[in-house]
C-alpha cells in the first residue's frame, strides 16, 4: 500500500467504482446507420462513395464511428452529403446526448440549495453520501485514486471553505471537478456559480488547493458504491420535507 504525506495512494484490494455512464452517443450511431441502411449501402459502398480515392481511410473512420460516435467534421460533412441529412440534425443529437450525460450533474446544481440544507442528513446516510455523478472527480498526474469523489465529499469540502473559488461571475464558484499535476502545480477545475448556476472552467493558484483537501476528506470517510442517484436523492429530500 502506498502513501504520500499520510494520504492513501492506492490499495491492494479491488478499487470500488460506481457504475460508469455510457459515454457513447448511441442515438447518433443509430441515426447514421438508419440512413445508410435505408439507402441499401454497405459500409464499404458508403466509404467508396464518400472518398473514392482513399476508401480505406473512410472505412476506418466509419468503423471507429460505430464504436465511439466520433468522426472528423470533414468526414461527417461527406456523410451528410451522401446520406441526405443536415449537420444541424447531428448537432441536436449531440446536444441531447450531452443533456442525458450530465442530467445528474445538472440536477445537483439546480437543487443545490435543497441538498445543502439537508447536508447533515445526507452525510449520515451512506447510500446518499456516496452518490457519484458523471463529471465529478479529482484527477491527478502520477497519483492514483483509491476511490471516487462523492457528493458527501463535496458537501464536507464546501463546509470547510474548500473547493470554492471567487472566479469572475455573479457568485462564488463551487468546484465539482479538479485535475492537475502535483509536480508542476498546473491545474484546472469545473464548477458552478451559486448566483446563476453557470458551469465555469478555471484554475486555482496551486494544485495543492484541490488535491490535499479532497484527499483528506476522502481518506477520513468510508466509501462503498451506491445505487442511488442525484435524482433519487432529490426525490427523497422532497418526501422528507413533506413528512
Amino acid at each position: 500500500m502506498g502513501k504520500l504525506n499520510g494520504f492513501l495512494l492506492h490499495t491492494d484490494e479491488p478499487c470500488p467504482r460506481p457504475e460508469p455512464e455510457d459515454m457513447v452517443n448511441r442515438e447518433l450511431i443509430a441515426f447514421i446507420e438508419s440512413k445508410r441502411k435505408g439507402l441499401g449501402l454497405s459500409l464499404s459502398d458508403l466509404a467508396r462513395r464518400c472518398n473514392p480515392r482513399k476508401p480505406h481511410k473512410m472505412r476506418r473512420a466509419l468503423d471507429s464511428f460505430l464504436l465511439t460516435a466520433k468522426m472528423h467534421p470533414a468526414y461527417l460533412a461527406l456523410l451528410a452529403g451522401e446520406l441526405g441529412f443536415c449537420l444541424e440534425e447531428v448537432a441536436e443529437l449531440e446536444r441531447r446526448h450531452d443533456r442525458r450525460l450530465h442530467r445528474q450533474r445538472n440536477l445537483f446544481i439546480e437543487h443545490f440549495d435543497l441538498i445543502e440544507d439537508h447536508a447533515d442528513w445526507i452525510l449520515a446516510t451512506p447510500s446518499y453520501r456516496n452518490i457519484f455523478f458523471h463529471g465529478m472527480g479529482l484527477h491527478s498526474c502520477y497519483i492514483g485514486m483509491h476511490r471516487p469523489l462523492t457528493i458527501g465529499d463535496l458537501l464536507r469540502l464546501y463546509r470547510q471553505g474548500q473547493w470554492i473559488s471567487d472566479s469572475s461571475c455573479c457568485g462564488r464558484v463551487h468546484i465539482f471537478f479538479g485535475a492537475g499535476s502535483p509536480l508542476s502545480g498546473m491545474n484546472s477545475f469545473q464548477g458552478f456559480c451559486r448566483g446563476c448556476g453557470k458551469i465555469l472552467h478555471d484554475e486555482l493558484g496551486s494544485f495543492s488547493r484541490l488535491f490535499f483537501p479532497a484527499r483528506k476528506v476522502m481518506d477520513e470517510q468510508p466509501y462503498e458504491p451506491s445505487p442511488e442517484t442525484v435524482e433519487s436523492l432529490v426525490a427523497g429530500l422532497h418526501r422528507r420535507m413533506e413528512n
